[in-house]
């Protein structure tokens, strides 16, 4: 039998062994009762997290409403759109019975769009404002131009 290296504390030049430090076999053997072994908690089975969507449900309708948009010549060349074009949107959004028409969600798309480089560049060069379906509907002013070109440069 091999001796086991107990934790003994010292106290005068006393041991002083703890009684949960002796095994249960040796106690035994003197009649005593082996001590009882702390109470374990029981564990609840813990309920799974659930797990946070990847994309927002207002992103997830933002990208089905670009690509709808996508649609459109006028709007996957980035020409300049017409002023209030958000309304249009809406009106697509209600004649299709889009799930996604929320005013957050349209002005999300929209903001994306017109701050690309690529249309910034459009309008700073001038010309005309086109409605989705590709009429123009009034020219890009003086001021407009200016204001894109400062976003292009920024």
């Amino acid at each position: 039998m091999t001796d086991t290296p107990r934790k003994t504390l010292s106290l005068k030049k006393k041991r002083i062994i703890k009684r949960a430090d002796i095994p249960a076999a040796k106690l035994a053997k003197a009649g005593k009762k082996a001590p009882p072994k702390p109470a374990q908690k029981a564990k609840q089975p813990q309920k799974p997290t659930p797990k946070k969507p990847e994309v927002s449900p207002s992103e997830l309708r933002a990208r089905e409403l670009y690509s709808r948009l996508n649609e459109f010549e006028v709007w996957r060349t980035y020409q300049p759109l017409a002023i209030g074009i958000d309304k249009a949107i809406f009106k697509i959004c209600n004649d299709e019975q889009f799930a996604g028409a929320s005013k957050n969600v349209v002005n999300k798309v929209l903001s994306r769009h017109t701050r690309r480089d690529v249309y910034q560049t459009n309008l700073s060069r001038g010309g005309q404002r086109y409605h989705l379906d590709g009429q123009p509907v009034g020219a890009i002013t003086e001021q407009q131009q200016s204001i894109a070109k400062k976003q292009l440069i920024s």
